[in-house]
Formats: structure tokens, C-alpha cells, sequence
């Protein structure tokens, strides 16, 4: 869905940089709904970037099976989120 990440080489947490054509607004609600959360980006961003198209996924806590459920989930929401006509 356009999600970039790098692979961590350590650390119990992913952060992903969301696509431009995201309205993160609808994408956090679209989650909160679905009942998958997540750290969003602009709470590490006080300054400058706001952080709108970065979100932190923790995978040490929940199971691999929330994981495998969560996954689809979340990327219902990001699919919701759209913005649609973006260039």
C-alpha cells in the first residue's frame, strides 16, 4: 500500500513512513476503529517535520497471531485513507 520501512536491525519497534496520499487524520481514526494502535509519527517530531507521515509499530508485545490479524486490519484503514485525485 505504499508503506516504506527499513528493516530494524534491532529494537522492538518499526517505523514506517506512510504514502503522500494519506489523510493521517483519517488514517488514525480508520485504526482506532478496527482496534489496531499505534505510535504516531508527530509525537517524536516537536519541531519542524510534524511527523503526519511517519507511524511506530511496537512487535515485541503484542503476539504473532495479533500481529497476523493486525496487519490486514491496518491496512484496510491506510486503504480508507486515501486521499483519492492526489498528484
Amino acid at each position: 500500500a505504499g508503506v516504506r520501512f527499513n528493516k530494524p536491525k534491532g529494537g522492538v519497534y518499526l517505523w514506517c513512513r506512510l504514502p503522500p496520499m494519506v489523510n493521517y487524520k483519517n488514517f488514525v481514526e480508520s485504526s482506532r476503529r478496527k482496534g489496531v494502535s499505534f505510535i504516531p509519527g508527530n509525537i517524536f517530531c516537536p519541531f519542524g517535520n510534524k511527523g503526519d507521515n511517519f507511524i511506530r509499530l511496537n512487535y515485541s508485545y503484542p503476539s504473532r497471531e495479533q500481529i497476523l490479524q493486525g496487519v490486514p486490519l491496518l491496512t484496510e484503514a491506510l486503504k480508507d485513507s486515501m486521499i483519492t485525485g492526489h498528484t
